[in-house]
């Protein structure tokens, strides 16, 4: 297994930075913006919260776009990292390849560098990374969304507590930065939804955009 001080080494580097720079880019492709296009549908960047994700696609009635798009984005975040724990890196190093794939998903160089939220592409990593914790962080998203149904919320509270949950699996501090990295990057992309829910104007699971 390579470690941070082992990729240090001519082979290893070429490979992680290769595997950085594909989980970006993979990360960059934004599903919901390519299938509206092939589907001849409005461009979710123009519609309801303007944010090219699930969550917009499904307030606007497309149930089985928003299910594709879901699907995806998943995938952007798993592949890249399972592919990494393939080639034999350690558990930092891992997280770090998942990150670029999030990172990509947030700011797209195919897009201006204007993306989604990574919420999905967020999980598609933790699911990757460890399938245990990827259940306890859907069981969070879950518990929130049914007493309060509220999406960004469940998203919200579920990666305030992703650094928690990582420190008491694994108890490693660069893994827990790395996930708050995680946290605050998801945070900043829902500051918008964080306004809308102290001033009571967040739509509702189920509800649609006046």
């Amino acid at each position: 297994m390579y470690n941070i001080n082992e990729v240090i080494l001519d082979e290893p580097l070429i490979i992680y930075t290769i595997l950085l720079t594909v989980s970006y880019l993979l990360g960059a492709i934004n599903s919901s913006i390519l299938l509206s296009r092939l589907k001849n549908l409005p461009d979710p960047r123009e519609y309801g919260s303007k944010n090219p994700g699930a969550t917009n696609i499904l307030r606007s009635g497309e149930k089985l776009l928003a299910a594709q798009t879901l699907f995806i984005d998943i995938l952007k975040g798993l592949i890249p990292t399972l592919f990494a724990r393939f080639l034999g890196f350690d558990d930092l190093l891992i997280l770090i390849v998942g990150c670029m794939s999030i990172l990509g998903h947030v700011f797209p160089i195919y897009f201006r560098f204007a993306g989604g939220k990574g919420v999905a592409t967020s999980f598609g990593v933790i699911l990757g990374f460890d399938i245990l914790l990827s259940i306890i962080c859907l069981i969070t998203w879950l518990s929130i969304a049914f007493l309060f149904r509220y999406s960004a919320l469940s998203a919200i509270v579920t990666f305030v507590f992703l650094p928690l949950y990582i420190w008491l699996s694994y108890g490693s501090s660069y893994i827990t930065i790395v996930t708050v990295l995680i946290t605050c990057i998801v945070l900043w992309r829902h500051k918008e939804n964080i306004h809308n829910l102290i001033n009571q104007k967040e739509i509702k699971i189920g509800e649609r955009e006046s």
